[in-house]
This record gives structure tokens, C-alpha cells and sequence, in this order.
């Protein structure tokens, strides 16, 4: 029986572990990327965008771990960013934005699916898995767009220490949309969610934006979370891209 019910979660895309593996794995640098990213930098003071920022919990991680940074939140959809406002009032050195980040000024077309974490500026893909339903579009909005270069200028940023996205497919038109950085050597580690399927129509992938880093002297350092389909097929994880010269 318990097989079997292992067997109907996977199909739904459900992993079931023992308490006591997942506190295990969470006390090992490989598994905890914040750990990884507090051991790297070494200070408790830095300057952190939070790229998609929806609820504010991984800002609240991030000042957790550096209790002295200066954070840049961004999040496009109404509704979360209501939630990122209440957490405003308890952080001071929390900054935060109505908008989304692309490669572009102007405005974007979000779409609103099911399960808000996975609103996107592109289009829901159908991949025949469970996240079909979760991605469902109900509506679409226009949104407010910035890029991290403009942003960076107007409000005198001269220097990124930790860059995380997780805008569903968006990282690569935000990275293009911080290339005057980039270029300058300005972004020491890049914290981002990738996808290796299309759960967005015709969206970059984790190649192209490991190439793109590639480019700009970036190496992968990690991979955490992954996400496999009942197939077996990896579907998506996070990835820690660290400037060369800041290993």
C-alpha cells in the first residue's frame, strides 16, 4: 500500500522523504544555496536585487543570512506586491518595485495563471504534466517594465554583489536588460531559476542563459532544487553562476 501511494504522489510530481533526510541535506552547503552564497561572500553587507520578488520570503532569507544588505525587490503582479509592501514597513533597508524587469522601458504583457508564482511575461506552453493546470492562463495585464541597467543609473547602483531571478522564463531578456553591468564586471553572483523544457512558449533555456553568463566570465558553481517529471526528465532547478574573479 505504501508503494503504491509513493508511486501515485510521483505521478503527481510529489518527492516523499524522511524529516530527518531533508534536515540532513539542509545542514550541507551543496544543498542550501544561501549557505553557499554566505560562505562565498563572506560579508554581512551587500547589495541584492531580488528579481521577481512575489511574497518577499526569499528577501527575508537574504537579510537573514546578511543582515546588513541593502535590497532591490521586484515584482509585477498586484496582489504579491501587496504582500511585499506589508513587508516593507519591517525592513528599512528593503526597497521595493511595482514592476517587472526585462530587457526593455515600457510595458509587458503579464499573464496570470492558476498559481500565481508561475505568472509570466510569456506564454503558458502545454507540456502534458500536472503543471498544465497550475499555469492555466485566467488573464492577462499590462505591467510596468524596467531594466536593470536604467534602474542601476537612476538610482546611482554602481555595483550588484547578488543577482537572483525567478520571473518563469524572463531571466535571459532581464540579463540582456543588465549588459552595461555585466560588461563592467559590476555583478559578482547570479542566483537564477532555470528551465530545461519549455514550460513557456518559445522561452530561453538553461543553455542559453549558461552561455550568455559564459560570455560574460561567468562559471555554474551549483545546481539545488531540481525538479523531475514521473519520466524521469529534468524539468527545472536553480543555478548559481559566480564571476570569475569573485570565486
Amino acid at each position: 500500500m505504501k508503494q503504491k501511494l509513493y508511486r501515485l504522489l510521483h505521478k503527481l510530481g510529489i518527492e516523499v522523504r524522511l524529516l530527518s533526510s531533508i534536515e540532513a541535506e539542509k545542514n550541507t552547503k551543496t544543498f542550501n544555496p544561501f549557505q553557499q552564497l554566505q560562505e562565498l561572500h563572506k560579508k554581512p553587507q551587500c547589495v541584492i536585487f531580488d528579481v521577481g520578488a512575489y511574497d518577499g520570503r526569499i528577501s527575508k532569507t537574504f537579510f537573514e543570512k546578511f543582515p546588513h544588505s541593502e535590497i532591490h525587490a521586484f515584482e509585477p503582479f498586484p496582489q504579491s506586491f501587496e504582500k511585499l509592501q506589508n513587508m516593507e514597513k519591517l525592513y528599512k533597508k528593503l526597497t521595493i518595485q511595482n514592476c517587472a524587469i526585462s530587457d526593455s522601458l515600457g510595458t509587458k504583457d503579464l499573464h496570470v495563471n492558476n498559481f500565481s508564482p508561475t505568472n509570466s511575461l510569456y506564454e503558458s506552453n502545454t507540456i502534458n504534466a500536472y503543471h498544465d493546470n497550475l499555469m492555466k492562463t485566467n488573464t492577462v495585464i499590462s505591467v510596468k517594465t524596467d531594466t536593470i541597467d536604467n534602474y542601476c543609473s537612476t538610482h546611482k547602483i554602481e555595483k550588484i554583489d547578488i543577482l537572483k531571478m525567478d520571473i518563469q522564463g524572463g531571466e535571459l531578456d532581464a540579463l540582456k536588460g543588465a549588459n552595461q553591468l555585466l560588461a563592467q564586471k559590476a555583478i559578482n553572483y547570479i542566483y537564477v531559476e532555470v528551465e530545461f523544457i519549455e514550460m513557456y512558449k518559445k522561452q530561453p533555456l538553461f543553455l542559453d542563459i549558461a552561455n550568455y553568463l559564459k560570455e560574460h566570465g561567468f562559471i555554474l558553481y551549483n545546481l539545488y532544487h531540481p525538479n523531475i517529471d514521473s519520466t524521469g526528465q529534468l524539468m527545472w532547478a536553480d543555478a548559481l553562476f559566480v564571476l570569475n574573479t569573485a570565486v
